[in-house]
């Protein structure tokens, strides 16, 4: 559970922190002075990283937007990371990658945007492998839970009526209710309630039964007073 629990929260501060370099990566373009250029796809993917606000606001125009734009979403997160890295190989001329201390940058500002469009990237791919773990974990996570519940249902309706506290029908071993057998009470004149017995057999051609306090059990052909 807690294993589950970090997963998510590592995918849903990827999907923050993707915008958030992307932008910092294309304000650090854009002051370079010309020596570095964006590309369109770089607006495609802040556009694709800014999604979830629009899903948010899809679910007020009906499930049907809302799925048609998730499926899209996560199409976009699919693709985009492979033809993005692909266009954007070379954008930073011979620096590169791994930003290396040893090369002889032009300024400072160009080794701070380098960093910033290293990590970028790295959250680009780590993103969607997350979204992907967490999809993998959700469903199973969605089937164990059916399985447990058919089968608690499966073991409540299996169990015998021995092992359900206060039943209604009480089998012959059972302390709660005492055994009742059939007898005739002729010329009585007053019914009351037989106390702890929860399972009383017709008694024929009788018209009144009194009281028993505390009787465990009634024995056949006894006449009550």
């Amino acid at each position: 559970m807690c294993l589950k629990a970090l997963l998510y929260t590592i995918t849903i501060l990827l999907g923050f922190a993707c915008p958030v370099f992307q932008l910092a990566k294309m304000i650090l373009f854009n002051q370079s002075n010309g020596v570095l250029h964006l590309h369109e796809v770089d607006y495609v993917y802040l556009g694709q990283g800014a999604a979830p606000i629009a899903l948010v606001f899809s679910i007020c125009f009906g499930e049907h937007l809302f799925s048609t734009m998730s499926g899209s979403y996560v199409l976009g997160w699919l693709i985009l990371p492979s033809v993005y890295t692909a266009l954007t190989v070379h954008e930073m001329g011979d620096i590169p990658f791994t930003c290396p201390n040893s090369y002889n940058y032009s300024s400072f500002s160009l080794y701070t945007t380098c960093q910033i469009r290293k990590c970028n990237l790295i959250l680009m791919w780590l993103f969607p492998t997350f979204v992907v773990l967490s999809g993998i974990v959700y469903v199973c996570n969605y089937d164990d839970d059916d399985r447990n519940d058919s089968t608690r249902i499966r073991n409540i309706a299996e169990m015998p009526d021995e092992n359900i506290s206060n039943a209604s029908d009480v089998r012959k071993d059972s302390t709660a209710a005492n055994n009742v057998v059939e007898v005739p009470v002729p010329n009585a004149t007053v019914v009351k309630i037989i106390p702890d017995a929860s399972d009383i057999n017709i008694i024929p051609n009788a018209n009144d039964v009194k009281i028993i306090p505390n009787a465990s059990d009634v024995i056949s052909g006894a006449r009550l007073a």
